[in-house]
Order: structure tokens, then C-alpha cells, then sequence
């Protein structure tokens, strides 16, 4: 794991990457680098940045540099080196990747000043690279910037997105994190921010994981202000229609997030009875297309001219590196429907009776009359969902007595256009969130049982 600074949160490690180093106009950064192992350590550090490198740092007795390359030997158990840069030359940024022997933790301590007075003063406490990063804005307190550090290669691109309280995207754009460097971006300058927009998020998706950090910014005042490192994306599948032999069997698999890269979802197909061709069963892939959160997957079926049992098509998701699975969602089936029907048996030859005398007539019997029993008439329902918040549920209930049953059943969201019916089933209701809605949906229920009907009404969030 790279981290960039020592807290809590981060272990120690021999590689640290120091995402934003900045020097000039006033502007220094100090590197305090502490071993916090048991024997002598020996460390390298190489800056990347435009103008960047071990001159813009003082002399310490403790370094021997030359150009963008600097290395040291700390003491065992608590050395330590606090390395200032001197702020002197016009302003220039980069970042700075340091590997040591054993195992260390590293901070950025930034401090801008004004004829020899400290305006503002800050640390970076400790990041790691991600590919989905959250930041706080506040507008009133000051300005976002964003700073991204691509420490490989190739570039890295990232989507960022301004969302409102209610996670609903209202600003988009891009930005291009070149191979080995750090790029620092304001976000005002990304998108325009709506003039009473009070308090939300920027979140940062990148095709590849990047380190990333910000600052809040006002006047010549400023602040670190680290950001969420946002789980990746949870998938999910499910079943449509049933299928009759000869046709397509379609799954659906969703995501509760896009990615700003096409993500590859492992798949295991399945079959009860013989429906599928060999070499469409077994471990399979599909491409989730990057800005999308949801794919159809499609298995077909074929049509013979044997008569057999209806059978099914199972489609599995299997963990992989790019995402998360869900844990009610991670499989579905479709019903898979025969359409042959049983060749007819040549009856054999029925041999003539022997003639017999005609049996003595007796009285018909008449069988007693038989009362099926009532039907439970249904007093209640209760409605419930499989979960609470995500980009899809089930709806699910419980009729009262448990054996009742009712003959309607409808539904409404509001918002009317936040959410649609994927598929329903003897005794569930599957729904999705449409795609671009983040936020609570009421779905008013109802069923009916006769001329009787029952009400009811519950909440899903859509993230």
C-alpha cells in the first residue's frame, strides 16, 4: 500500500508517496519523515514536478542531493528529518515518492507567510491511492481545489461531478492526470456552482487509482481537507422474463455507481436441464460501459425436438478486483419453457370379451355431496422491502391470515419517475432506480381482495 502521511489510519511502510509538494512566493512545504523501526534507515526521495527538485530545499546535514534526487539515513527507532523548502523562487508544485529500507511515516507540513509573518499554516494528513474519491464543499467557507498525483503510467482520466445535499448530479466534467505528474485543479473553475448552492459533495472517479487530496482556500488563507475514499462499485444481477426453448434468456446486472473506466464482470452460467449449448456455460465476462450503470446479458436457448422437462439458466456473479457484490443480488434464474411435445404410443389390439350372461342390474349409488371449504378472507397486508438503500430491492409481504391471497396489486412512486418495475414474481416485486436519480422514493402499495382494499406505502433510497 503507498501512503502519504503518518496518522491513525495508515501504517507505516517503506513506500510513501507525498501526493503535493509546493514551493515560492512565500509558499514552503516541510517533509517530516520519521523511522519507526529498530535499525538504521536508509532512504531515497525523488521529486516530479516542473522546477521541482532538492535545490528549492535548505541544506540539512542529514541529505546528500543532486537534482530531483535526494537521500538520507535516519536512526533507529524515532530518527527523524524535517526537511524545509525555502519559498523563495516563483510558485511551482509536483509531488514526491520516497522508499526507505525499513519502515517509516511521512507528513507535508505547509506554511505560507507575509513578510516573515505566518498567514496560514496546514498539514497533509494521510491519503492513498484510489480510484473514487469525495470531497466536501462548502462555497461560504472558501474555494475547493482538487490535487491528483499519477505516480505510473499511462495518464489517468477522472470525471468529476458536483452533487447537490440529495446526491443528484448537477455539474459534470473532466479532468487528465498526464503519467508521472500532479495536477492541481479549482473546482469553480471545473463548473459553475449555482449561487445558492449551500453545502455538498465533488466527487473524483478515475479510470485508474490516483492519490488525491484538497485544499479550501480563502484569501490567502488555506486548509487541507482530505477526502472519502468511496467504496467501488457494488453489482448486482437479475432475472427477466421466462423464456421458451429456442429464445433468448436476458439478465440484467447493475451497478450502484458507474465507473469512469468500462468495468469487466466475471460471470458463471449455469443450467438445470439441456437448454444451453456447452459453450455458452461456465465462467463468462461482460462489459459494463463506463458511465453506465447497468448491462443486459444474454443466453440463448435452443430449440430441439425433444420432449423434456421445463428446466432453468442460472448466471452467477463472481468476485473480482473492480467492484463488490451484492449479497442478495449476486445470482438470478429464468424459467426455461419445453416446446415438444410427447410422440404418441401405438395402442396394441384389444382382444374381443367372451360373451357372458348380462350381470344383474343393481341401483346406482349416489355419492354424498362434498363442501369445499372457504377460502381465508384477507384482513391485512404487510409490505416490506429486501433493503433499504441501493439501486434496486424487492418488494415482499405478508398477508394476514398467512394462508390469504388477493387477486390485485398496484403501485406508484413518488417521484413518479424515480424508479420503474424490473420483474415481479408469485411473491415479490423487483424495482430498479432509473438511471440519474439518487435520493428517497416512496412506493405507495395496494391490493385488493374482492371489494375489499388494503393500503400501504414504503421507502427506498436510491444511492
Amino acid at each position: 500500500m503507498i501512503i502519504g502521511a503518518s496518522s491513525a489510519e495508515n501504517a507505516a511502510n517503506r513506500l510513501v508517496l507525498l501526493p503535493f509538494v509546493v514551493d515560492g512566493e512565500g509558499i514552503q512545504s516541510r517533509l517530516i519523515i520519521t523511522n519507526v523501526s529498530d535499525f538504521a534507515n536508509h532512504c531515497s526521495l525523488d521529486f516530479s514536478g516542473p522546477d521541482l527538485g532538492a535545490d528549492r530545499f535548505e541544506d540539512h546535514f542529514l541529505v546528500t542531493a543532486e537534482g530531483a534526487a535526494a537521500n538520507f539515513e535516519l536512526a533507529e527507532d524515532g530518527g527523524s528529518l524535517i526537511w524545509t523548502s525555502k519559498g523563495e523562487q516563483s510558485l511551482t508544485y509536483g509531488y514526491a515518492s520516497l522508499a526507505c529500507a525499513e519502515p517509516v511515516t511521512a507528513r507535508v507540513l505547509y506554511s505560507a507567510s507575509v513578510a516573515g509573518e505566518f498567514v496560514s499554516l496546514t498539514s497533509m494528513p494521510g491519503t492513498r491511492q484510489a480510484d473514487r474519491f469525495q470531497f466536501t464543499l462548502i462555497p461560504q467557507v472558501g474555494s475547493l481545489a482538487l490535487v491528483l498525483a499519477n505516480d505510473k503510467t499511462p495518464a489517468a482520466s477522472c470525471q468529476v461531478e458536483l452533487e447537490s445535499p440529495y446526491g443528484s448530479v448537477l455539474r459534470q466534467a473532466s479532468i487528465s492526470v498526464p503519467a508521472m505528474t500532479s495536477v492541481f485543479q479549482m473546482t469553480d473553475e471545473l463548473f459553475r456552482i449555482p449561487e445558492d448552492y449551500t453545502a455538498g459533495a465533488v466527487r473524483v472517479l478515475c479510470d485508474r487509482e490516483v492519490a488525491a487530496t484538497g485544499f479550501m482556500l480563502r484569501g490567502g488563507m488555506f486548509s487541507v481537507l482530505s477526502p472519502a475514499v468511496l467504496a467501488k462499485p457494488m453489482i448486482g444481477i437479475s432475472g427477466g422474463a421466462a423464456a421458451t426453448e429456442g429464445g433468448d434468456v436476458v439478465f440484467t446486472i447493475t451497478a450502484n455507481a458507474s465507473s469512469a473506466m468500462d468495468m469487466t464482470v466475471s460471470l458463471t452460467v449455469g443450467e438445470t436441464g439441456n437448454f444451453v449449448d456447452a459453450g455458452d456455460l461456465g465462467e463468462k465476462q461482460v462489459i459494463l460501459p463506463a458511465g453506465s450503470t447497468s448491462v443486459n446479458y444474454i443466453v440463448a436457448t435452443i430449440d430441439d425436438s425433444e420432449d423434456k422437462v421445463d428446466g432453468e439458466v442460472t448466471v452467477t456473479v463472481n468476485p473480482a478486483e473492480g467492484y463488490m457484490m451484492s449479497e442478495i443480488e449476486d445470482s438470478a434464474l429464468v424459467a426455461v419453457r419445453d416446446n415438444d411435445e410427447l410422440a404418441p404410443v401405438a395402442e396394441p389390439p384389444v382382444a374381443e370379451p367372451p360373451v357372458t350372461e348380462p350381470p344383474v342390474s343393481q341401483p346406482p349409488v349416489t355419492p354424498p355431496d362434498t363442501v369445499e371449504p372457504p377460502s381465508p378472507v384477507l384482513t391485512s397486508v404487510n409490505f416490506f422491502v429486501s433493503r433499504a438503500r441501493g439501486r434496486g430491492t424487492l418488494i415482499l409481504w405478508e398477508t394476514q391470515p398467512e394462508d390469504a391471497s388477493f387477486r390485485g396489486l398496484g403501485l406508484s412512486f413518488d417521484p413518479a419517475l424515480a424508479a420503474d418495475v424490473f420483474s415481479f414474481g408469485a411473491e415479490y416485486l423487483q424495482i430498479h432506480c432509473e438511471d440519474g436519480y439518487r435520493g428517497n422514493v416512496a412506493i405507495n402499495l395496494w391490493a385488493r381482495s374482492g371489494n375489499v382494499e388494503l393500503r400501504d406505502t414504503v421507502n427506498f433510497f436510491c444511492e
